[in-house]
């Protein structure tokens, strides 16, 4: 093993790592809460391929099984994403990040107006 294959095993476990615990911070979220879980699970999946190929376990029949269900799990991410998406649970976000952009829009122009009444 060398360097870049930990490397990529590391990422993959840190980014599942960060998903699955993104996931216990969602609630009244079933859908979005369900995407962060399955692609956790698809990243793990990907992590422990990386692995087996860093440690020359190169079974092909093993290998295409564990990178099949990882993105049959991706998809299924994808899946339950759009039915967050559809059901509303994101629209939450979306006011927030908008008041968010029209507070710093509004803050900005006072910083500018205050800089050419000087």
């Amino acid at each position: 093993m060398d360097f870049s294959d930990l490397f990529r095993v590391a990422l993959a476990l840190l980014f599942a790592a960060a998903l699955l615990w993104q996931s216990r911070l969602l609630h009244g979220r079933p859908n979005q809460r369900r995407t962060y879980q399955l692609a956790g699970a698809a990243l793990l999946l990907v992590g422990l391929l990386n692995a087996a190929l860093a440690a020359g376990l190169a079974d092909a029949t093993i290998q295409m099984t564990v990178g099949g269900v990882a993105i049959i799990l991706l998809l299924a991410a994808a899946v339950f994403y759009l039915r967050g998406f559809r059901s509303g649970e994101m629209r939450g976000d979306a006011q927030r990040a908008s008041e968010m952009a029209r507070e710093y829009r509004e803050r900005r122009e006072r910083e500018i107006d205050e800089r050419r009444g000087r």
